[in-house]
């Protein structure tokens, strides 16, 4: 037998019962009391953008949705900054919507990887020289 859950609109506050979903499902439903979308995960509820949920496409919706558990899980990372291929994408005064636009801005470039032979020295000479503490020291410490 499936177990009620009591929820509360961000929004207006209304109070609200829903079959407690999956742990790695997102809920999503209108709220009673005021008509605007909201998401539920993990114990939380989250305003999503009315407009969009209402009448943007598939992948509007689940940016929306996106965005809103963003703005969830970034601040957890302690204003940790997220890197891709060296380029800066957030720092802890970013929203969880402006990282998810810069992510999609980035555009990978393929001569940025690391090449073949630079991960084959970093295997056979690097990796076993991190245990040595003067190697260690030389290459981390600032």
């Amino acid at each position: 037998m499936s177990e009620n859950i009591e929820i509360f609109c961000p929004l207006c506050g209304k109070q609200g019962k829903i079959e407690r979903p999956h742990p790695r499902m997102l809920y999503v439903t209108k709220c009673d009391g005021c008509e605007y979308w909201i998401l539920y995960y993990n114990g939380r509820c989250f305003a999503l953008d009315d407009q969009i949920m209402s009448g943007g496409t598939h992948e509007d919706r689940i940016a929306c949705m996106e965005a809103a558990l963003m703005d969830y899980f970034y601040p957890q990372l302690n204003g940790l900054a997220i890197v891709v291929e060296g380029k800066i994408f957030a720092d802890k005064s970013q929203s969880g919507s402006e990282v998810l636009k810069n992510l999609d801005e980035f555009q990978f470039q393929p001569e940025d990887s690391i090449l073949p032979e630079e991960l084959d020295s970093f295997r056979n000479v690097d990796l076993k020289l991190l245990d040595n503490p003067e190697y260690f020291k030389a290459v981390f410490e600032l």
